[in-house]
């Protein structure tokens, strides 16, 4: 059974899985009539917890509750998952809808009709116009890259912020090298004077 921790902000661990779930379905998988327990599964499926892992150099696992018969009653992302980690991890959601959009329309699955050999059909003051299924996925196309350069420049900013440092005994420097790389300066600044006297 997990232990009852607290985030940053002072809730329990568990109670912002629900919320996170509930926005990440409300902002991608809703527009596509996915149900939320679609969404619930994406967040704690293993593979996509490893995906964010991989992207910020983190170890969250997947943490389940079981009943006296063995029954799974809950599930939860341990460690606690901050603003930041919830961030990265929705706009990771949110580029791989759109991919799965741009799949989908290519395809003809998810709501697509056939393509038909009208594009355009006027009638007197009126006109249909049929949008292509290269259009359409064109269009998801560039809201992923869009995504995915968003997801980018959060990931690059959350390590830069949350970076820790290589070395743990505080001791950075190559033996026989100086901090600045080069020699003493009576033996000048040339490659064969690399290595300290």
């Amino acid at each position: 059974m997990a232990e009852n921790c607290l985030c940053d902000s002072g809730n329990a661990c568990g109670a912002w899985l629900p919320r996170f779930v509930s926005g990440v379905w409300e902002s991608t998988d809703q527009m596509a009539g996915a149900s939320i327990g679609f969404t619930s599964g994406w967040v704690i499926a293993p593979q996509n917890i490893g995906k964010l892992n991989n992207l910020i150099d983190t170890d969250f696992t997947l943490v389940c509750t079981t009943g006296v018969s063995g029954v799974i009653l809950s599930y939860d992302i341990e460690p606690c998952m901050g603003e930041g980690e919830q961030g990265i991890y929705g706009k990771l959601r949110e580029y791989e809808f759109y991919l799965q959009q741009a799949r989908w329309s290519m395809s003809g699955v998810g709501g697509s009709s056939a393509s038909s050999a009208w594009t355009n059909i006027k009638e007197w003051n009126r006109s249909i116009t049929q949008v292509s299924r290269i259009h359409v996925t064109q269009q998801f196309r560039e809201l992923a890259k869009e995504a995915r350069e968003d997801l980018e420049w959060q990931v690059r900013y959350w390590l830069k912020y949350h970076a820790t440092p290589a070395s743990v005994n505080g001791d950075d420097t190559v033996a026989g090298w100086n901090n600045f790389g080069y020699g003493n300066y009576e033996g000048g600044y040339n490659a064969r004077n690399y290595y300290n006297s």
